[in-house]
């Protein structure tokens, strides 16, 4: 593939993102200064761990820096075990992010105006730390060019009706 080129809009890069790899993107999402979206089909109580994330992102942030930015977290059902009113006090501490609930969404997105993250994984809700040994998981990261965007913008709206 061509190196991305965020100044032209056609070119983008494109790679395969497998399995544990959805971590490492997600804590590097989360602890960016980037306004993003994100939709897991299922919340569950691994939840709690990731969006800590949120919490230490804007400790790293500089002191008096200008605005903040914006995550919303769609999700579209919970765990059994998981209290829905639980979940959203951890995120609302955690630096003002939104926690909506949308019933019967199934996207599992991560995305940003120059990046989308577009997978089979639940974000807020699999286990890749080796208890679901059958599991596996693919995404497909595009970064620059005019999907991200466009995807951002989808489900930014989506998360604000």
């Amino acid at each position: 593939l061509a190196p991305c080129s965020l100044s032209d809009p056609h070119r983008a890069q494109i790679r395969v993102v497998r399995d544990i790899e959805h971590e490492h993107f997600l804590r590097n999402w989360l602890l960016s200064e980037t306004d993003s979206v994100l939709t897991s089909h299922q919340l569950g109580e691994i939840a709690f761990t990731r969006l800590k994330s949120l919490e230490y992102g804007s400790a790293l942030a500089p002191k008096g820096s200008p605005g903040q930015r914006r995550i919303r977290i769609g999700y579209g059902t919970t765990q059994t075990n998981l209290a829905a009113q639980t979940a959203e006090s951890l995120v609302k501490a955690c630096s003002g992010a939104q926690l909506i609930h949308i019933p019967g969404v199934h996207a599992k997105i991560m995305a940003d105006p120059n990046r989308a993250l577009i997978s089979s994984y639940n974000f807020l809700s699999a286990d890749p730390f080796g208890h679901a040994k059958r599991s596996r998981e693919l995404g497909l990261l595009i970064e620059g060019g005019m999907i991200p965007a466009l995807v951002h913008r989808t489900f930014e709206k989506r998360l604000t009706t």
